[in-house]
């Protein structure tokens, strides 16, 4: 990838060394990246309470990372989200690092394009009390992700990275990796709705406390891709 070539919003690749440059799955043209270094402004927080920030000090790469705390109220929401640029197939890559505090009773991840008047969905769930990762079926329930046989590392101290794909056209979720698992949840469908007309995409990040203390989490280096490319 060379930093000459346009992308498809006519802006141009960001460099994918500097970039990516531990990525365990580099596939997909950087649509947004946030490596929360100088600039973390422009999320925005949708329900529950809590609070959000940009620090520095404490990262996966670099010097700054994004933290969530929660409230004090047991399974009471925070959720913060940003719109992004949309593309033509829909097919949609959401890559991160975090490190949790093990009281979390959601650390839930999600992506949703709106196409042709319909709704897509995508969402994986990392619950650090139960040291569980589920998805979100296409019947709006959350189902255990097959394949994961052993405890994931979830702790304040540990830095992990994940991602999974989304492809619209077939509506099904594709890969996902975390920790050291690679898994293709293609086979499963993605949860469709009634949309309005106007198109467009967002990821979101949503935590809550399984108990009435309040925890954090910290978010570094955020890469939407779309992967039809």
């Amino acid at each position: 990838m060379t930093e000459d070539t346009p992308d498809w919003h006519q802006r141009q690749y960001k460099q994918e060394v500097a970039l990516r440059p531990s990525q365990l799955f580099p596939t997909g043209k950087v649509l947004w990246y946030g490596d929360f270094e100088n600039e973390w402004a422009g999320f925005n927080i949708s329900s529950g309470t809590g609070t959000y920030t940009g620090i520095s000090g404490y990262s996966d790469q670099g010097q700054g990372s994004f933290r969530l705390t929660t409230g004090a109220v047991i399974d009471t929401e925070l959720r913060v989200y940003k719109y992004f640029s949309g593309v033509g197939k829909g097919h949609y890559g959401y890559e991160m690092t975090f490190a949790t505090e093990t009281g979390m009773s959601k650390f839930e991840i999600r992506l949703m394009t709106i196409r042709n008047n319909v709704r897509y969905e995508a969402r994986i769930d990392i619950i650090p009390s139960l040291n569980e990762v589920k998805y979100y079926d296409s019947g709006g329930n959350w189902q255990d992700v097959p394949g994961i046989d052993r405890f994931i590392d979830l702790d304040a101290t540990v830095w992990q990275r994940m991602k999974f794909t989304m492809d619209t056209e077939k509506a099904t979720y594709g890969m996902f990796f975390l920790a050291n698992y690679e898994i293709d949840l293609s086979a499963y469908a993605l949860k469709q709705s009634v949309a309005g007309v106007l198109e467009r995409s967002r990821f979101e990040i949503a935590v809550a406390p399984a108990a009435a203390l309040s925890y954090r989490c910290w978010i570094d280096n955020i890469i939407i891709t779309d992967e039809s490319r």
